[in-house]
């Protein structure tokens, strides 16, 4: 079978070949056509470059302006008057952003390179070559964009023929966990538990063999299964529980994702498809707003869950997350289950479900919600550990571009994947050329003041705003630019070391759970930017003084301009390095409740916020209690938590007061978590992303809280 492989691709290669040689014998013969074909090309490209050079005769005359302010005139009003555009409104703008980006692409081919010396030449071709990969990628992410499906319909009545009863499969579901605090697997399982739906069982997958781990699961009634081993990490964990369970569908959660109580009804319906192998939803964090300083890095993970998945859906390219979906039992034993070759196990799982033919839905809706991560060195970590994923598939049987069974859509999609990762150092490259002229007067390209105007930031200016626009709900151009300021040195170290070495990487969880008391730099992120800051700063001083040397004062003040906005971003960057301390362990939602206490003081008042551990409590009048006092219990009616014994935390001056629950009865703390984190439509309120945005980059520019007192773990101010 080999044998003949390999033949076929010899083939292929040798007509390949006698086609170009009969077609160059041709042409040569006919050296008429040879040469007309020769002119007509030479005659193009002269075309183009005196059509954008034409340009140039602008550079003394206001006019250049004109279509810089023009695009973001329009831009900004679109904003304002349709926040939310129509699917129509998008797919015209999402053009237009095709259009302009190649329209750029060309003219920095044929009007900007520059050969005047050889230092010059290799950064003006290696500056090209980064454009070019990232305009690769982004018509890859404008065509996700544009082809985005909707399946509300079928949710719809898909859901209704499981609630009938017409459809009921059996439904496993797994929680893997490895070493996750206990208060959160706690929280987990109840919200699992919480799940409508009558035929599933709940399974505890510790690959951990903690004792406390296996005694909750007997407290709550779940199911649980270790193993002595844990070889190949969570995808060995769980294919070790599949050999042990019989469900017809199995639901996968990770240990810090609780589900919404309907989050059975509105996914296994898709299953009554026969060749459906895979069903997922929207990703979304419930302890998002407890780490607002680093919003925008969290923002980047949003848009590629409600926007760029349901374009690969379109083809049948969806990629797994790894928590909140739901798996064809038959789909999965006939792949040979979860893949354990790489490190993005979720990833390879969809790739070979969809080159065995069966389909992977993406529903566009939040259906449970996990924690992010609460560090930035365990956020960083985390991408590495997805980098190291991706780019495995390369040397795996689940490489996107080898294969079998894949279409060419397909592909392409998953590649770009690989490809986003791939262009980290291309961002450094971005940030360190504009140096290279500063130092040592290496022109990076060649551009007029009338060409500046009309063409690079009229489509720099239309990127940022477009994108931000059409993903508004979920994304801000100015996240992934910070994004990608703070995250590209050591994504591209991880990504160098995996080509190198693809195997043999330790798998890592990212630590969830962590309290901090006091804020630090995080030095693996922190300390490349501050080096880049510096040399940022330090080459538009030097290369001030010597612009005259370098033939051309106008490349100078284009690139101070662009090197004036990378300093602003590395350093909200630097800001954004920074784990800052955080003083609660429990996330607080804002929820308005009337609470009544019951004890040697009675009084009510109305909730401002709530957690698992206690409430923020608005009263009528002063509270005279000392801190640590007993207050008697507690009642929350519309929760359905009666009596449960409480204790005075802070009274402050305004009639609030802090209040910590005691000892809370299972049945009470179980209403708790179902009301805070279970209820349907639970997660699907909008965020005013835009202020948020603003919020998170005035407290980077001014370094809000870098240097607060504040409580240590104590309570002792430090």
């Amino acid at each position: 079978m080999r044998i003949k492989y390999k033949w076929h691709h010899h083939c292929e290669r040798l007509i390949i070949g006698l086609i170009l040689i009969f077609g160059v014998a041709y042409l040569w013969q006919d050296k008429t056509v040879l040469y007309d074909s020769i002119s007509s090309v030479f005659h193009g490209y002269m075309w183009i470059k005196e059509g954008f050079n034409h340009i140039s005769n602008y550079d003394g005359d206001w006019f250049i302006w004109s279509p810089f302010l023009l695009v973001v005139a329009l831009l900004t009003l679109g904003m304002i008057a349709i926040p939310k555009p129509p699917y129509f409104l998008r797919v015209c703008v999402i053009m237009v952003m095709i259009a302009a980006h190649t329209a750029y692409i060309i003219f920095r081919t044929f009007n900007t390179l520059i050969f005047d010396d050889i230092g010059s030449g290799i950064t003006t071709i290696l500056l090209w070559i980064a454009e070019s990969m990232i305009y690769l990628c982004s018509m890859s992410m404008y065509i996700q964009l544009l082809f985005t499906v909707d399946h509300k319909n079928k949710v719809a009545c898909y859901e209704a023929s499981v609630v009938s009863g017409e459809y009921q499969p059996s439904v496993d579901v797994f929680i893997p966990t490895y070493s996750e605090p206990i208060e959160m697997i706690r929280r987990t399982m109840i919200g699992c538990q919480a799940i409508e739906y009558t035929k599933k069982t709940v399974y505890v997958l510790d690959d951990g063999n903690r004792p406390e781990i296996r005694n909750l699961a007997k407290e709550l009634e779940c199911a649980y299964i270790a193993r002595p081993k844990n070889i190949h990490a969570k995808a060995g964990n769980v294919n070790n529980a599949l050999k042990q369970t019989d469900g017809e569908l199995i639901a996968f959660f990770d240990a810090d994702c609780v589900p919404l109580k309907n989050f059975l009804k509105r996914t296994i319906g898709f299953f009554q498809e026969s060749d459906v192998g895979l069903v997922s939803s929207a990703q979304a964090f419930y302890n998002a707003d407890m780490f607002k300083h680093n919003v925008i890095s969290l923002m980047e993970q949003s848009t590629f869950s409600r926007y760029t998945q349901r374009g690969r859906d379109r083809f049948n390219a969806m990629m797994c997350f790894g928590t909140c979906y739901v798996l064809n039992r038959c789909a999965i034993e006939e792949i040979g289950g979860i893949p354990v070759e790489t490190l993005s196990e979720d990833w390879a799982t969809s790739i070979k479900l969809q080159s065995a033919g069966y389909k992977t839905y993406m529903i566009d809706e939040v259906l449970g919600a996990g924690a992010s991560a609460e560090s930035m060195g365990e956020f960083i970590q985390q991408r590495i550990r997805w980098t190291q994923g991706t780019l495995q598939a390369l040397f795996s049987s689940t490489n996107p571009l080898k294969i079998k069974g894949l279409n060419f859509i397909q592909r392409v999609i998953h590649s770009y994947g690989i490809l986003h990762y791939l262009i980290n150092p291309i961002y450094i490259l971005i940030i360190v050329i504009p140096l290279l002229y500063f130092f040592f007067g290496y022109t990076p390209f060649y551009i007029t003041r009338g060409q500046f105007w009309f063409i690079f930031m009229p489509f720099m200016a239309f990127n940022a705003l477009a994108i931000s626009w059409i993903c508004r709900e979920y994304t801000s151009k100015i996240s992934s630019v910070v994004a990608e300021s703070f995250m590209s040195i050591p994504l591209s170290i991880a990504a160098i070391k995996t080509l190198i070495r693809p195997f043999g990487w330790r798998f890592r969880v990212t630590k969830k759970g962590v309290y901090r008391a006091v804020t630090a730099l995080n030095l693996i992120l922190g300390v490349p930017i501050l080096v880049l800051l510096f040399l940022t700063i330090f080459g538009i001083i030097y290369g001030y003084k010597a612009r005259f040397w370098y033939g051309s004062e106008d490349l100078y003040f284009f690139l101070f301009l662009v090197s004036l906005v990378r300093i602003v971003f590395l350093w909200i960057g630097l800001y954004a390095s920074h784990d800052f301390p955080q003083q609660r362990k429990s996330v607080r939602f804002q929820h308005c409740f009337d609470c009544l206490f019951s004890g040697d003081k009675r009084f009510g008042g109305k909730t401002l916020d709530i957690s698992e551990t206690g409430l923020l409590l608005e009263c009528g009048e002063n509270i005279n209690i000392s801190s640590g006092s007993n207050l008697g219990e507690i009642s929350i009616n519309d929760m359905g938590v009666e009596n449960v014994p409480a204790r005075l935390v802070r009274a402050y001056d305004d009639h609030r007061v802090a209040i910590a629950f005691k000892k809370m009865p299972m049945s009470d703390y179980r209403k708790l978590v179902e009301y805070l984190y279970c209820l349907p439509g639970r997660w699907d309120h909008s965020y005013d992303l835009d202020k948020k945005v603003l919020s998170s980059l005035k407290k980077a520019i001014i370094f809000d809280r870098i240097f607060e007192r504040r409580l240590s773990l104590t309570g002792k101010v430090k």
